[in-house]
């Protein structure tokens, strides 16, 4: 009987319980678990011509290409300005909705915002110089190369570059004959560089003649690096075209390439990601390189300078990066 009686007492009191939670609950504000609002915010917005545009997250993956003018990669044993210069810079864009590849050339020499650094490594504030000095300022060919990144990604409005991929001048040759050469038609006297590059000839370029035609400058054409870009457009579009074939035959063929390259790349990705990414844009629909507009001018010490048409700039960020944007 007591038993009984501890048990009834015990349901009296949850029951009480239970009674004055009820209660408390319809007085109590529905809770929400996360604010839908800022679940589909996009991470950045942009307004161009009196309309705003979100960057399309999640759709694009954005891989800054490399090349720089150093024989080997830096270890960080010299000091902290030994990262060579960026004689070359490529973004690829995949688009991974629409399944194409995109590619957007800068120039070497255009004048933009660059974090500088000491040799002992402090930080010696933001100047305005060539984008190829971004490069030199790390202990290591890694750190220029997010130092590059940086100014990238500062001079095309904070879009987010997600990896990239350095090579040094003598990869150029390596990579060349690791995919078994890549044809070219010389469209100008080119003969200073190679006796070979006469204007109207195709040729398959052995490794060598990869790097004279595509880092070529002073000696050739009008000696800008407008020339030398356009080639190096040439050279690009031809060797992806390549690869997209060897791919289609041989699924091995992205990681022997890889293989070859190795003291002559570096990387924020692993190997396994690269042979993925290089699968990944093989299977895309090719849309070609863009390069940007503006004006070359020759500054102090003979330099050259290239200031970017900042409206020009505006619109290729607009298609290739954004999507419209009502909020």
């Amino acid at each position: 009987m007591l038993l009984a009686l501890v048990a009834a007492w015990v349901i009296v009191l949850a029951g009480i319980r239970l009674l004055g939670n009820l209660v408390e609950d319809q007085d109590r504000p529905a809770e929400v678990s996360g604010v839908l609002d800022e679940r589909f915010q996009p991470s950045l917005v942009t307004e161009w011509q009196g309309k705003n545009y979100a960057y399309r997250d999640h759709e694009l993956e954005n891989v800054l290409v490399i090349g720089v003018d150093t024989k080997e990669l830096s270890s960080g044993e010299a000091g902290y300005r030994n990262g060579g210069q960026a004689d070359f810079l490529l973004l690829l864009v995949r688009d991974k909705t629409a399944n194409t590849l995109s590619a957007l050339q800068l120039d070497r020499d255009t004048i933009t915002p660059v974090r500088m650094y000491t040799v002992l490594g402090r930080e010696a504030g933001v100047r305005n110089v060539q984008l190829c000095l971004a490069q030199a300022f790390g202990k290591t060919t890694a750190d220029g190369c997010e130092n590059t990144i940086w100014a990238v990604s500062n001079l095309l409005g904070s879009i987010p570059i997600d990896h990239y991929i350095a090579m040094t001048m003598e990869g150029i040759s390596a990579f060349n004959d690791a995919i078994g050469g890549v044809t070219v038609t010389i469209d100008e006297d080119l003969t200073a560089a190679d006796p070979a590059f006469v204007k109207g000839e195709t040729l398959r370029l052995t490794g060598a003649q990869a790097e004279h035609f595509v880092r070529a400058r002073r000696t050739v054409s009008d000696g800008t690096n407008v020339s030398r870009m356009s080639r190096q457009r040439i050279y690009i579009s031809a060797a992806l075209a390549q690869v997209k074939q060897k791919v289609s035959e041989n699924k091995t063929f992205a990681e022997d390439v890889f293989n070859s390259l190795r003291g002559y790349i570096t990387s924020d990705m692993g190997s396994g990601a690269l042979v993925n990414t290089v699968y990944a844009c093989s299977q895309c629909d090719w849309r070609g390189i863009q390069n940007t507009s503006g004006v070359h001018t020759v500054g102090e010490n003979e330099k050259m300078q290239f200031f970017l048409d900042e409206d020009a700039l505006d619109a290729q960020l607009i298609s290739l990066f954004y999507t419209p944007w009502k909020n």
